[in-house]
């Protein structure tokens, strides 16, 4: 669905198909040394399409593995010669400028990609082993992102020594600007010569629209004052649109709806008497660290996880959820999520279509938490 409008009774819905693949390269991209049927396949695959719904011919030959160069602007450092940071290596400004050199740009959706590619004062430059371009975009621009984010790290560490005791310089100003990286990223392949120039995310500048007191995204009206748990959950989510990579999108997605259940309380299942009974009941051949630990346990028996506290404050806010939106939520998102918390690789990863239906159902959370409490300070 791209829009829908109302009057009166009526919504009017207006619906495209291949949206996910429109909106995936929404701002434009150049390509060279690849068939524009590669270029589109490799796009399907990454808006995460399953790959039995892709029409293929069985006598296409899948690509061959070969080494990529993934490269993403920096802004904020500058090196002379290339410098490693863990995976990747920092490479001057004129690297940049020679690998768009091998494009031949034209029109305006070229001149855009190459302003904007070239508005940087060196690159992250990653090479990945892939057959597909989409592969090499994704696994390179993460370990880009991942270092630059080790540099942002390492600059605001707070403390004057380093781990192994060395004094460490410090230099404020740089630490609180911290560099940032680019929308733009230019996939190369080593071998084959196929290579894109491309916004890899839909962000850009904002779509223009118009605000008056009678807009629709006012209603419900938004109070004068949220509590903590509210502002922030609104933040998180914001976070979870903007992120860069689905792990830290997942992660900010699980802040919001993690501060949505904040203070919500469910019914006890254990009275005052029934906890005392368990606390005397403990076998008394316990040592002393074994009986705190037990008495902690019980003491806690009528603080709810996470999901419970969730479910409860769905049902007193009257959220409506379908089955589906529920295990999407609570269980395929939360997997994943689980997996990045854990410090493993997603096993399944969820869709950039399941991403989006998910943001899409904790703002509805939060819309429903904020109309319920002003109701609640109106009553």
């Amino acid at each position: 669905m791209q829009q829908a409008d109302v009057d009166g009774t009526v919504v009017s819905l207006r619906c495209e198909g291949a949206v996910d693949l429109t909106e995936h390269n929404l701002q434009g991209m150049v390509a060279a040394n690849v068939s524009p049927g590669a270029v589109v396949l490799s796009l399907i695959r990454q808006v995460g399409l399953p790959e039995e719904m892709i029409p293929l011919d069985e006598d296409v030959d899948e690509p061959p593995e070969e080494s990529f160069e993934v490269l993403v602007p920096i802004r904020g450092i500058t090196v002379v010669r290339p410098v490693t940071v863990g995976s990747i290596s920092v490479v001057p400004r004129d690297h940049g400028e020679e690998a768009v050199e091998r494009f031949a740009l034209e029109g305006e959706t070229a001149a855009e990609l190459l302003a904007d590619f070239l508005a940087a004062s060196s690159y992250g430059r990653a090479e990945i082993v892939a057959a597909e371009l989409h592969e090499a975009e994704d696994r390179g621009s993460v370990a880009i992102e991942t270092a630059v984010a080790w540099l942002v790290a390492r600059e605001r560490y707070g403390f004057a020594r380093l781990p192994d005791g060395r004094p460490r310089p410090f230099a404020r100003q740089e630490s609180l600007r911290a560099p940032r990286t680019g929308s733009v990223v230019l996939v190369h392949a080593l071998k084959s010569h196929r290579q894109w120039l491309r916004w890899p995310r839909s962000g850009g500048e904002p779509l223009s629209r118009s605000l008056d007191s009678n807009s629709p995204v006012l209603d419900p009206p938004l109070p004068n004052e949220l509590s903590v748990a509210e502002r922030q959950a609104l933040l998180a989510l914001r976070r979870a649109i903007s992120e860069a990579t689905i792990e830290s999108q997942l992660q900010a997605l699980w802040e919001g709806i993690e501060l949505y259940a904040a203070g919500t309380k469910v019914p006890k299942l254990f009275t005052r008497s029934d906890l005392k009974r368990l606390r005397e009941s403990l076998p008394t051949a316990l040592t002393a660290a074994q009986h705190e630990k037990l008495t902690n346990a019980i003491n806690n028996l009528n603080e709810p996880p996470l999901i419970p506290r969730v479910n409860h404050r769905l049902g007193r806010d009257g959220v409506p959820l379908t089955d589906s939106e529920r295990d999407l939520l609570l269980k395929r998102l939360r997997d994943a999520r689980n997996d990045v918390v854990h410090g493993r690789p997603i096993e399944d990863p969820p869709t950039r279509q399941e991403l989006h239906r998910g943001i899409s159902i904790v703002a509805r959370m939060l819309v429903y938490r904020v109309a319920a409490a002003r109701e609640a300070s109106r009553a």
